[in-house]
């Protein structure tokens, strides 16, 4: 479903690849064909490593591993090398994400053209699709008048909350059940308005010769069947304007 004014700031897709077939010297081949499809500004940084299902591994919470960022030049399209993983980021603030397509369009497939091309060797493993909405509620108000609390994910217990909160679920293994869900949601009070944050996971492992674009297709309607249960028709109607079909019917 679509609305006239989304909330998601974020929308990634996280690729990760068999131990070993994505090293750095081929993050290093991909990035001028990634160049030549629009991701023209080039960062390298260092980043914490963390496993699989992107949480710090204490074990190893000293160790960096090399991060090549390859921005378009509006700073909205990123894609992220790392050994053994590439990430792919369509970032927009708040009200004007541009939908799926775009994002599956203009990030995803040129990312997946261009590891097929250059990076042939790399084994795909598992696939995971985040997003993360954000929103503005007047202060004061109770968050059960916009999240669905007492649903299928949310506790009754939020639904009078104003104040700050911090509420973490999570499901399955990556390596014993071959998928992990993963959602947070925040809340933090300001001087005149509530901040509402939602990072919601789904990660699942690709079988031998797995249709990437497939899994993420199922990936994305799994996330759309979350988010449409953690919101009201409060929210739906007065934050988001209601749906694009519904408002150019009229």
């Amino acid at each position: 479903m679509s609305y006239q004014r989304p909330i998601i700031i974020e929308i990634y897709a996280e690729l990760f690849f068999e131990p070993g077939t994505f090293s750095f010297a081929q993050m290093l081949e991909v990035v001028p064909p990634l160049q030549r499809r629009g991701f023209h500004v080039i960062e390298s940084a260092d980043s914490a490593e963390t496993d699989v299902d992107g949480s710090e591994d204490p074990e190893r919470r000293a160790a960096h591993v090399p991060r090549i960022r390859c921005w378009t030049e509006d700073k909205t399209r990123l894609v992220q090398l790392a050994p053994d993983s590439v990430a792919m980021n369509l970032v927009s603030p708040e009200g004007t994400y541009p939908g799926w397509e775009p994002f599956v369009s203009n990030v995803v497939r040129p990312t997946c053209d261009v590891l097929r091309q250059s990076a042939s060797r790399a084994r795909p493993v598992s696939l995971a699709l985040n997003t993360l909405d954000r929103f503005a509620i007047p202060r004061g108000l109770p968050l059960g008048d916009f999240l669905n609390c007492g649903g299928p994910r949310i506790p009754a217990i939020l639904a009078e909350t104003t104040q700050a909160f911090d509420y973490d679920i999570g499901r399955g293994l990556l390596q014993s059940d071959g998928q992990n869900r993963q959602l947070h949601i925040s809340g933090r009070p300001g001087t005149a308005v509530y901040m509402v944050n939602i990072h919601a996971v789904f990660h699942e492992t690709i079988g031998e010769g797995g249709d990437l674009l497939r899994k993420l297709e199922q990936l994305h309607d799994d996330a759309n069947t979350v988010f449409e249960s953690l919101i009201t028709d409060r929210t739906r109607n007065e934050v988001m304007k209601g749906n694009v079909h519904a408002a150019t019917s009229l």
